[in-house]
């Protein structure tokens, strides 16, 4: 019987730029890239420089087209580049490394260059990045549920050394979009490319003690 994994708390925008500086070059915006957009591995290595437009920058929009495999169609979700200090940094960060792709070629097509066979390459791209992010991403984090991680009995509530996988981004950043902003269901599901309207809340979101008083203390202020 397969033992259950305990689930990570999800840790703070800041903490996750942060970690960012433990990897270089592509890897770096490639990280960031997979938070501020939520977007599945894949989806970012598919990604293509047509894809990506800067027109709204100066409004502090960065718009992004995502091909969903699950849904076999493109996604377009929007970054807004002023939330905080940290996604600004990020997405900046990003803007640079798109700009320096046409300096380093003439007609550059993919925006994360690791492989340039699709069929055979993009599985090995992917457990590269994998191996990358495993290895130089480390952070501590509480257990919200119990289960065994590494071989070792995790208990609810204690905090543990966790690997970052790339997937962990997309359930920080679906929990950090309820957390600043009012999204219906419609919204979040276009927003992560979800086949099921319930998933995101079923299976992502993972609110706090903070997030329900923060929800109580604005319904009392609506009644006011």
């Amino acid at each position: 019987m397969k033992k259950k994994k305990p689930t990570p708390s999800v840790i703070s925008e800041k903490r996750i730029y942060e970690l960012g500086f433990n990897l270089e070059g592509r890897d770096r915006i490639f990280y960031y890239f997979l938070y501020l957009t939520g977007a599945r591995i894949t989806e970012g290595l598919k990604l293509l420089v047509d894809d990506v437009s800067f027109d709204e920058w100066d409004k502090g929009f960065l718009k992004i087209d995502l091909f969903t495999n699950k849904v076999r169609k493109m996604r377009t979700t929007y970054l807004l580049i002023d939330e905080n200090e940290y996604t600004r940094s990020m997405c900046e960060a990003f803007k640079n490394y798109y700009e320096g792709l046409f300096r380093e070629q003439e007609y550059p097509l993919k925006v994360f260059e690791y492989f340039t066979n699709y069929e055979d390459d993009l599985e090995r791209a992917r457990k590269r990045i994998l191996m990358r992010f495993h290895r130089k991403l480390v952070t501590t984090v509480r257990a919200e549920s119990s289960g065994w991680y590494k071989g070792e009995r995790i208990p609810q509530g204690s905090f543990f050394e966790f690997h970052i996988h790339p997937h962990y981004l997309r359930h920080c950043r679906a929990t950090h979009m309820v957390q600043m902003y009012d999204l219906s269901l419609e919204a979040l599901k276009q927003f992560g490319g979800w086949v099921n309207i319930n998933t995101p809340y079923r299976v992502y979101i993972q609110p706090t003690g903070r997030d329900l008083k923060k929800a109580l203390e604005k319904k009392i202020k609506v009644e006011m």
